[in-house]
Protein backbone atom coordinates (compact mmCIF):
# COMPACT_ATOMS: atom_id res chain seq x y z
CA UNK A 1 0.00 0.00 0.00
CA UNK A 2 3.02 2.51 1.08
CA UNK A 3 4.37 2.02 -2.73
CA UNK A 4 1.23 2.50 -4.30
CA UNK A 5 0.94 5.99 -2.15
CA UNK A 6 4.51 6.60 -3.32
CA UNK A 7 4.07 5.94 -6.88
CA UNK A 8 1.22 8.84 -7.09
CA UNK A 9 3.27 11.46 -5.07
CA UNK A 10 6.24 10.99 -7.49
CA UNK A 11 4.41 10.29 -10.78
CA UNK A 12 4.06 12.56 -13.17
CA UNK A 13 7.92 14.24 -11.44
CA UNK A 14 9.64 13.26 -14.08
CA UNK A 15 7.79 13.00 -16.79
CA UNK A 16 8.97 13.51 -20.08
CA UNK A 17 12.89 13.11 -18.95
CA UNK A 18 15.19 10.90 -19.97
CA UNK A 19 15.97 8.73 -16.79
CA UNK A 20 18.18 6.26 -19.02
CA UNK A 21 21.67 5.96 -16.88
CA UNK A 22 19.91 7.86 -13.88
CA UNK A 23 19.49 6.96 -10.50
CA UNK A 24 16.62 8.14 -8.39
CA UNK A 25 17.57 8.33 -4.79
CA UNK A 26 14.69 9.30 -2.36
CA UNK A 27 15.87 10.15 1.38
CA UNK A 28 13.59 11.80 4.10
CA UNK A 29 15.64 14.77 6.00
CA UNK A 30 14.24 16.34 8.75
CA UNK A 31 10.76 15.20 8.03
CA UNK A 32 10.68 16.00 4.33
CA UNK A 33 11.49 13.84 1.06
CA UNK A 34 14.13 14.81 -0.55
CA UNK A 35 14.46 12.98 -4.54
CA UNK A 36 17.67 13.85 -6.10
CA UNK A 37 18.04 13.05 -9.87
CA UNK A 38 21.46 12.01 -11.14
CA UNK A 39 22.86 11.13 -14.56
CA UNK A 40 26.06 8.87 -14.48
CA UNK A 41 28.70 10.47 -17.21
CA UNK A 42 27.82 8.54 -20.19
CA UNK A 43 30.42 5.86 -20.98
CA UNK A 44 32.67 5.38 -24.31
CA UNK A 45 31.22 2.29 -25.97
CA UNK A 46 34.37 -0.32 -26.04
CA UNK A 47 33.52 -2.84 -27.99
CA UNK A 48 35.56 -5.37 -29.50
CA UNK A 49 35.89 -8.87 -31.03
CA UNK A 50 36.10 -11.95 -28.99
CA UNK A 51 39.78 -12.25 -27.39
CA UNK A 52 42.24 -14.79 -29.66
CA UNK A 53 45.49 -14.35 -30.42
CA UNK A 54 48.19 -12.46 -29.26
CA UNK A 55 49.38 -9.10 -29.73
CA UNK A 56 52.43 -9.93 -31.54
CA UNK A 57 50.44 -12.01 -33.89
CA UNK A 58 48.42 -8.96 -34.06
CA UNK A 59 50.78 -6.54 -35.27
CA UNK A 60 51.50 -9.50 -37.93
CA UNK A 61 48.25 -9.37 -39.08
CA UNK A 62 47.86 -5.54 -39.06
CA UNK A 63 50.96 -4.72 -41.21
CA UNK A 64 50.29 -7.35 -43.46
CA UNK A 65 46.55 -5.86 -43.77
CA UNK A 66 48.30 -2.38 -44.69
CA UNK A 67 50.62 -3.92 -47.18
CA UNK A 68 47.65 -5.53 -48.82
CA UNK A 69 45.86 -2.58 -49.09
CA UNK A 70 43.02 -3.99 -47.13
CA UNK A 71 43.31 -1.40 -44.30
CA UNK A 72 44.26 2.64 -44.65
CA UNK A 73 47.70 3.16 -43.65
CA UNK A 74 47.36 5.44 -41.65
CA UNK A 75 44.42 2.80 -39.45
CA UNK A 76 45.42 3.24 -35.61
CA UNK A 77 47.50 0.29 -34.20
CA UNK A 78 46.14 0.19 -30.74
CA UNK A 79 42.76 0.36 -32.15
CA UNK A 80 43.26 -2.43 -34.47
CA UNK A 81 44.83 -4.67 -31.49
CA UNK A 82 42.04 -4.26 -29.36
CA UNK A 83 38.99 -4.36 -31.76
CA UNK A 84 40.10 -7.57 -33.23
CA UNK A 85 40.35 -8.94 -30.18
CA UNK A 86 44.76 -9.30 -29.77
CA UNK A 87 44.48 -6.93 -26.68
CA UNK A 88 41.87 -6.83 -24.26
CA UNK A 89 42.43 -3.45 -23.13
CA UNK A 90 43.53 0.23 -24.64
CA UNK A 91 44.25 3.36 -23.54
CA UNK A 92 42.76 5.85 -24.78
CA UNK A 93 40.21 6.37 -27.68
CA UNK A 94 39.28 3.80 -29.88
CA UNK A 95 39.49 4.93 -33.55
CA UNK A 96 37.74 3.01 -36.51
CA UNK A 97 39.49 1.04 -38.77
CA UNK A 98 39.13 2.08 -42.76
CA UNK A 99 38.69 -0.63 -44.57
CA UNK A 100 39.88 -0.14 -48.27
CA UNK A 101 39.05 -3.81 -50.06
CA UNK A 102 35.12 -4.97 -51.24
CA UNK A 103 32.39 -5.35 -48.41
CA UNK A 104 33.03 -8.92 -49.29
CA UNK A 105 36.27 -9.21 -48.38
CA UNK A 106 35.27 -7.51 -44.95
CA UNK A 107 32.90 -10.00 -43.99
CA UNK A 108 35.66 -12.79 -45.20
CA UNK A 109 38.08 -11.23 -42.87
CA UNK A 110 35.85 -10.60 -39.98
CA UNK A 111 34.41 -14.06 -40.38
CA UNK A 112 37.83 -15.92 -40.64
CA UNK A 113 39.55 -13.88 -37.84
CA UNK A 114 36.63 -14.80 -35.92
CA UNK A 115 35.58 -18.39 -36.82
CA UNK A 116 36.33 -20.13 -33.17
CA UNK A 117 34.16 -17.71 -31.53
CA UNK A 118 31.56 -18.55 -34.40
CA UNK A 119 31.55 -22.15 -34.18
CA UNK A 120 31.17 -22.02 -30.43
CA UNK A 121 27.93 -19.84 -30.75
CA UNK A 122 30.24 -17.43 -28.60
CA UNK A 123 29.40 -14.91 -31.28
CA UNK A 124 26.42 -14.78 -33.79
CA UNK A 125 26.32 -13.44 -37.59
CA UNK A 126 24.14 -10.83 -36.83
CA UNK A 127 26.16 -9.43 -33.82
CA UNK A 128 29.53 -9.75 -35.97
CA UNK A 129 27.56 -7.75 -38.53
CA UNK A 130 26.39 -4.74 -36.12
CA UNK A 131 29.92 -4.65 -34.48
CA UNK A 132 31.78 -4.63 -37.85
CA UNK A 133 29.55 -1.50 -38.34
CA UNK A 134 30.41 0.39 -35.82
CA UNK A 135 34.56 -0.32 -35.69
CA UNK A 136 35.17 -0.40 -39.19
CA UNK A 137 34.61 2.30 -42.09
CA UNK A 138 34.75 2.33 -45.98
CA UNK A 139 34.55 5.31 -47.93
CA UNK A 140 33.68 7.62 -44.88
CA UNK A 141 30.32 5.45 -43.52
CA UNK A 142 29.76 2.69 -41.08
CA UNK A 143 31.28 -0.93 -42.94
CA UNK A 144 27.98 -2.72 -43.62
CA UNK A 145 29.02 -6.05 -44.91
CA UNK A 146 28.20 -7.41 -48.22
CA UNK A 147 25.25 -10.05 -48.25
CA UNK A 148 26.86 -13.59 -47.30
CA UNK A 149 28.23 -15.14 -51.34
CA UNK A 150 30.55 -17.63 -51.49
CA UNK A 151 33.66 -15.99 -54.12
CA UNK A 152 37.37 -17.03 -54.94
CA UNK A 153 39.30 -15.27 -55.52
CA UNK A 154 43.17 -13.83 -55.50
CA UNK A 155 42.31 -11.38 -52.33
CA UNK A 156 40.23 -14.29 -50.54
CA UNK A 157 43.66 -16.27 -50.95
CA UNK A 158 45.83 -12.99 -49.32
CA UNK A 159 43.31 -12.75 -46.69
CA UNK A 160 43.57 -16.76 -45.89
CA UNK A 161 47.79 -15.96 -45.86
CA UNK A 162 47.38 -13.08 -43.40
CA UNK A 163 45.54 -15.14 -41.16
CA UNK A 164 46.97 -18.42 -41.34
CA UNK A 165 49.12 -18.91 -37.93
CA UNK A 166 52.57 -19.39 -38.22
CA UNK A 167 53.86 -22.84 -38.14
CA UNK A 168 56.65 -22.98 -35.25
CA UNK A 169 59.37 -25.48 -34.87
CA UNK A 170 60.26 -26.55 -31.60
Amino acid sequence: MENESNKSKFEGMFMGANLKGAQIIVANESGGTVVYHQHAAPKVERIHFPLDGTEAQGREVFQKLIDKKFIAPDSDEESFLFVMGYKAEINGEVKQIVWLSTKQMAREFVTMKNQKAINSKQLKMGMLEEMTEKLFVKDGKPLKLANNKSVESLELDELKEILRPKSTTN
